[in-house]
């Protein structure tokens, strides 16, 4: 996963002289995971499905509900980078982007 996953906090914090720990992509993580049973990974609360599920379980008594089971979202969301792609949407037609990209 290290190979393919690439994050740009690690990047700033090589830039900064600081550490980042990224726990998800730590080896001895990843092998404990691989050998936990499918229903501790992806389960349902309320017949809605949500992954991740040992670890909202885990911190079920220490966050708020709200936070545990939260919908997850889709990263560009958060980015403001949803504006763009309708303002784009908005200014540039299909028959604008077909003729631009024959080029």
């Amino acid at each position: 996963m290290k190979k393919i996953m690439h994050f740009t906090s690690q990047k700033i914090a090589n830039e900064l002289g600081i550490s980042v720990q990224m726990p998800f992509i730590d080896e001895s993580i990843i092998k404990f995971v691989e050998t936990l049973p499918v229903n501790l990974l992806v389960n349902q609360n309320d017949g809605i499905k949500f992954g991740k599920w040992i670890l909202r379980k885990a911190f079920e008594n220490d966050l708020p509900s709200s936070v545990i089971w939260r919908k997850k979202t889709p990263m560009q969301d958060g980015s403001g980078t949803v504006g763009l792609i309708k303002m784009f949407d908005s200014v540039i037609t299909d028959d604008i982007f077909k003729e631009k990209t024959k080029k």
